[in-house]
């Protein structure tokens, strides 16, 4: 069953891009952090609509990578150099338990960000670890036994469905 379709995902997009902007403006640098790939490419949806909107402030995408499918959790952040006195927006599409977010913050944590934030397309309500999301798309009640999928096909239609 659709949930999204594409006209509403990007409605959600551009309504994420504004309470990000509103709450960053006065920010001289942003770094948008999408998680794994999906986050990745809803953070470069998300860097046309703010570029827009804060044409002063310099904003760049970077990749959070967060495995925990195996028995020992990997996090890798892509560049950590860049973090000192930066407003931080990590990025991902579905928000479940919480689990992905609670271990995506382990390269902030002995950073000196100045700010860190959460945005997620769609948050599921289904909170295991203590995880709270500033900006959300959706927030939708499920069961436990449903799943929620983000399609970013390449050259195609959004859509984010519930099996």
């Amino acid at each position: 069953m659709e949930i999204l379709n594409e006209i509403e995902i990007q409605r959600k997009i551009n309504r994420l891009a504004y309470q990000i902007a509103e709450q960053n403006f006065d920010e001289s640098e942003i770094l948008l952090v999408g998680i794994n790939i999906n986050g990745l490419k809803l953070a470069h949806l998300m860097l046309e609509k703010l570029q827009m909107i804060l044409s002063s402030c310099k904003i760049s995408v970077h990749q959070l990578l967060v495995d925990l499918s195996s028995e020992h959790q990997r996090v890798k952040f892509t560049d950590d150099s860049q973090l000192n006195n930066k407003a931080v927006v990590i990025i991902d599409d579905v928000a479940n338990s919480g689990k992905t977010l609670f271990y995506g913050f382990r390269p902030f944590q002995d950073a000196a960000v100045r700010k860190l934030q959460i945005c997620v397309l769609i948050d599921r309500q289904h909170k295991l670890y203590p995880i709270k999301v500033d900006f959300v798309g959706l927030s939708l009640s499920t069961t436990l036994q449903e799943h929620i999928l983000v399609h970013f096909p390449p050259n195609s239609v959004l859509s984010a469905t519930l099996n």
